[in-house]
C-alpha cells in the first residue's frame, strides 16, 4: 500500500509535494488573549497551538498588490482598526493548482493576488515576557520554482520554536508572472526604480524582512539577529537577498538549501523569442502574444505582433492589467505539478545587480552563510520522466547505468553551482561560509519501487530534517518508517541543532549543546559536512569541490553515451539550460560546443 501511495504522489508532485498534514486551508485557531501583541499596523491576537506554541497566521505585511498595484513595488501594510485575529492562514498567491491546494482540479489556477501575508511561531511567552526576550528570528522562504508554493504548508516550523526557543516566520510572496514581470508599457511618470525593476517577488521578501525588523520584538524576537533561510526556489531567493543592496542590514545570517544563484536578464524577461537578442519563452512580450491570440484579436503569432505594434503603451498596460490571474497563468498549463518557466530574479541594476549573481557575491554584505545540496538532487525530477522510468505497476528504472550517470551529472552540477562556486566567491572576500551535503537515503524498498535507488538523497528530502520533524508532518513520499526511525530522528535532531546554533551565533560549530562533530568553515579546501546516519557513515567532514569545467570534460570523455547527439544534448541541457542562468554558458564553453556539435548548434 505504501508503494502504491508513493507512485501516486510521484505522478502528482515533486519539490512542492503536499505533506501528510491536514490541508492548510483547514487550520482554524481560537483567538487567545494571552497572544495579544502590538505591531506597526495595530493590535493582533493569535492562538495557542495544541503543541504549546503561540502562532499568528495570515498577518498582512504589505498592501494587497491588486488593481493599480499589480506589477508595482511592494507597499507597506496599512493600519487596521481594533484588534485583528490572526488565527488562520491567508490565501496562497496565484498559481497553477497542484498538491498544495485541493480546491480545484490539478492544472486549474488557484489563489488570490491579495496574498502578502506571513505566519509567526514563537514560544508561549506572555506579552510582558516577550517584551523582555531577544530570541533569534528565523525567516523561512518556501520553494516551488518561484511559480508555486506557499508558506502555509510549513506549520511544522513550530518545532524550532518548541525545541529551541527561536521565533520562526514563514512568508508568502508573489509568484511567476506576478512576482517577476517587466514590460516598458507598465511604466509611468511616477514609476520608481523599484516599480520598473520587475522584481516584485524579491521586493515582497524585502518588505517582509522590513516588517520583521519593526515587529520581531513584539513576539520575543531579536531584530538584530535575523536568519533568512530557504529551500530550492527559497534558496535562489536567499541568494538574491544577499546581493540586493535594498536588503542590506535586514538580516544577519543566511542559510541556503539546494539553491542555485541563477538570474535572468531584462532581455530574457521582455524580448520576443525570435528577436535578434532573443527573450525567454515566458517573456512579457511572449505572454502578450499568447493573450492576444487567446482573445481572438489575432489568428496567429504574426498577426498578434501586428496588433501589439499598433497598440499605444497605455493601451498595452490597460490590457495587461485587465487580465485575470486565470487568463495570465492558464496558458502555462501542462504536465507536471504546477511549476512553469518564466524569467525570475531580473538583473535590473537596482533591486538586483546587472552582473551574474556569482560575480556579485564577491561584493556582498558580509554575513555568515550556510549552504549545501542533496547528493541526489536530480532523482526527484527523473521520477516523472519517461526517459528514465516506467510506471507500469510501480516505478521501475529503464536503464540503471544511464539513470545513475545522469543523476550524478545533474546533481553534481547542482553542487558545483549551488555550493562550490558560491563558497569560492564568498571565501575570496573572507566571509564565513559553511557547506554541507545531505546523503540520507534510507527509504523503504518495495517490490513496486526500490526507493533508495530511484529516490536516494533527492531534492527536498532534507526539509523535514532541518525542522526536526519528529511527528512526520513533512513526509511527501511516505518514507518515514519504524525501520528507519531511530537513525532518521537522530539525524534530524542534529541538523536542526546546527541550523539553530548558526542562527544564534553565525557559526553552527558543534550544535546547540556542543556535542556534535565540529562543522568547520569551507575554507580554501572546500570542506563540507556530510549529513547521514551512523549506518551511512555518520555526520562527518569531507573536502573537495565540484567544478563546472571538470564536469564538462567528464561528459566529453564519457563513453556510455549511446550517440554523439545524446552527448551534445547533455552538454547543452546541463550547462546552458540548467546552469546557464548562473553564467555557466561562457563564450569559451559555447565555442567548444559549436565545434563538437555543429548539427545541434
Amino acid at each position: 500500500m505504501r508503494a502504491f501511495i508513493f507512485t501516486v504522489v510521484v505522478c502528482l508532485s515533486a519539490c512542492a509535494s503536499q505533506q501528510r498534514i491536514q490541508p492548510w486551508a483547514e487550520v482554524r485557531g481560537v483567538a487567545d488573549a494571552k497572544t495579544l501583541r502590538h505591531v506597526t499596523q495595530g493590535d493582533v491576537t493569535g492562538f495557542t497551538e495544541p503543541q504549546g506554541t503561540h502562532a499568528w497566521l495570515g498577518i498582512p505585511y504589505a498592501q494587497p498588490p491588486v488593481g493599480p498595484l499589480r506589477w508595482k513595488a511592494t507597499r507597506p501594510a496599512l493600519p487596521w482598526q481594533g484588534t485583528r485575529e490572526a488565527t488562520q492562514y491567508g490565501p496562497l498567491c496565484p498559481q497553477l493548482n497542484g498538491p498544495l491546494a485541493a480546491s480545484k482540479e490539478p492544472g486549474d489556477v488557484t489563489g488570490s493576488e491579495d496574498c502578502l501575508t506571513l505566519n509567526v511561531y514563537a514560544p508561549a511567552f506572555s506579552a510582558e515576557e516577550a517584551a523582555k526576550e531577544r530570541r533569534p528570528v528565523m525567516v523561512w522562504i518556501h520553494g516551488g520554482g518561484n511559480t508555486i508554493g506557499t508558506a502555509n504548508v510549513y506549520g511544522f516550523a513550530r518545532n524550532l520554536a518548541i525545541k529551541h526557543g527561536v521565533v520562526v516566520v514563514n512568508v508568502n510572496y508573489r509568484l511567476g508572472v506576478f512576482g517577476w514581470f517587466q514590460h516598458p508599457a507598465l511604466l509611468s511618470a511616477d514609476s520608481t526604480p523599484e516599480d520598473a525593476s520587475g522584481n516584485y517577488g524579491t521586493l515582497d521578501l524585502i518588505q517582509a524582512l522590513t516588517w520583521v525588523q519593526a515587529n520581531a520584538a513584539a513576539f520575543g524576537g531579536d531584530p538584530g539577529n535575523v536568519t533568512v533561510f530557504g529551500e530550492s526556489a527559497g534558496g535562489f531567493n536567499v541568494f538574491s537577498l544577499l546581493v540586493s543592496p535594498l536588503a542590506k542590514g535586514l538580516f544577519q545570517r543566511a542559510a541556503i538549501q539546494s539553491g542555485i544563484p541563477g538570474t535572468s536578464s531584462l532581455t530574457e524577461a521582455t524580448h520576443f523569442t525570435d528577436d535578434a537578442e532573443p527573450g525567454a519563452p515566458g517573456s512579457s512580450n511572449e505572454i502578450l502574444l499568447t493573450q492576444l491570440i487567446r482573445d481572438e484579436k489575432a489568428k496567429d503569432r504574426a498577426g498578434a505582433k501586428q496588433v501589439l505594434a499598433a497598440m499605444k503603451p497605455d493601451e498595452v498596460a490597460t490590457y495587461l492589467r485587465s487580465k485575470s490571474p486565470e487568463a495570465l497563468i492558464a496558458p502555462f498549463k501542462g504536465p507536471g505539478f504546477g511549476m512553469y518557466r518564466v524569467p525570475a530574479l531580473l538583473r535590473d541594476g537596482h533591486v538586483m545587480p546587472t552582473e551574474f549573481l556569482i560575480d556579485a557575491l564577491a561584493k556582498v554584505q558580509h554575513v555568515p552563510v550556510l549552504l549545501g545540496t542533496n547528493r541526489d538532487e536530480f532523482k526527484l525530477f527523473m521520477l516523472g520522466n519517461p526517459k528514465y522510468v516506467s510506471r507500469f505497476f510501480g516505478v521501475h528504472v529503464k536503464d540503471d547505468a544511464v539513470y545513475e550517470r545522469d543523476a550524478q551529472l545533474v546533481s553534481q552540477t547542482w553542487k558545483a553551482m549551488g555550493t562550490d562556486a558560491p563558497v569560492s566567491a564568498l571565501h575570496a572576500k573572507d566571509s564565513k561560509v559553511f557547506a554541507y551535503r545531505f546523503d540520507w537515503d534510507e527509504e523503504p524498498s518495495y517490490f513496486l519501487a526500490d526507493l533508495p535507488k530511484v529516490l536516494g538523497a533527492a531534492h527536498g528530502l532534507e526539509v523535514g530534517f532541518v525542522f526536526d520533524d519528529e511527528a512526520s508532518e513533512f513526509d511527501p513520499f511516505q518514507i518515514n518508517t519504524k525501520e528507519n526511525e531511530v537513525g532518521r530522528l537522530k539525524l534530524a535532531r542534529a541538523m536542526a541543532s546546527y541550523w539553530v546554533q548558526f542562527a544564534r551565533t553565525g557559526d553552527p560549530a558543534r550544535g546547540t549543546d556542543g556535542t556534535l562533530p565540529e562543522w568547520s568553515e569551507a575554507g580554501d579546501t572546500s570542506r563540507f559536512l556530510v549529513f547521514d546516519t551512523d549506518t551511512g557513515g555518520g555526520v562527518r567532514m569531507e573536502a573537495g569541490a565540484q567544478r563546472i569545467d571538470e564536469l564538462e570534460t567528464r561528459v566529453w570523455n564519457d563513453k556510455t553515451f549511446a550517440s554523439e547527439q545524446e552527448r551534445c544534448d547533455t552538454v547543452q541541457q546541463l550547462f546552458k539550460q540548467f546552469a546557464g542562468a548562473t553564467g555557466a554558458w561562457t563564450t569559451e564553453r559555447a565555442a567548444r560546443f559549436a565545434a563538437r556539435c555543429p548539427a545541434t548548434h
